[in-house]
């Protein structure tokens, strides 16, 4: 059986980003642009963690965090597992260890948003712990 690892990356390769580009695709219909994900790894507000079975990614999940005023926060972002691997706790592995991240980090609270649709995610973001926050989100797309 192969062994899930879970790594923060500090550069990708041509490999790595094509993988990460199918992973994308799955989650969302923007269009993939992978130099963003290099400008995710060399940022030092952001953390992109791959989840490998047998050197595939199947699973990524980007954590941003940052000082506030009020004191450190962190969000997790753009979370999805392949639809092939899902259900296999992989998604929970990468919440974790985004978790456990972002407490070293001295990050006092962590937020993430799911679309109302992705019933299983939110089953799991429970189950880690998040709890839903009477609050109205507000964006500004230029």
């Amino acid at each position: 059986m192969s062994e899930l690892t879970i790594e923060i990356l500090r550069s990708i390769t041509d490999e790595e980003s094509r993988q990460i580009a199918s992973l994308v695709a799955q989650l969302s219909s923007k269009e993939i642009v992978p130099s963003r994900f290099n400008d995710v790894v060399q940022s030092p507000n952001t953390q992109l963690f791959a989840a490998r079975l047998d050197e595939q990614i199947v699973g990524v999940l980007v954590l941003a965090h940052y000082p506030t005023l009020t004191g450190r926060k962190a969000w997790i972002e753009d979370v999805v597992v392949d639809n092939a691997k899902r259900g296999a706790g992989i998604g929970r592995a990468l919440v974790e260890r985004a978790i456990a991240e972002a407490q070293a980090c001295g990050a006092a609270t962590i937020d993430l948003t799911s679309n109302p649709s992705r019933e299983a995610a939110h089953r799991l973001y429970r189950a880690c712990g998040f709890e839903e926050r009477a609050t109205t989100p507000f964006r500004l797309k230029r």
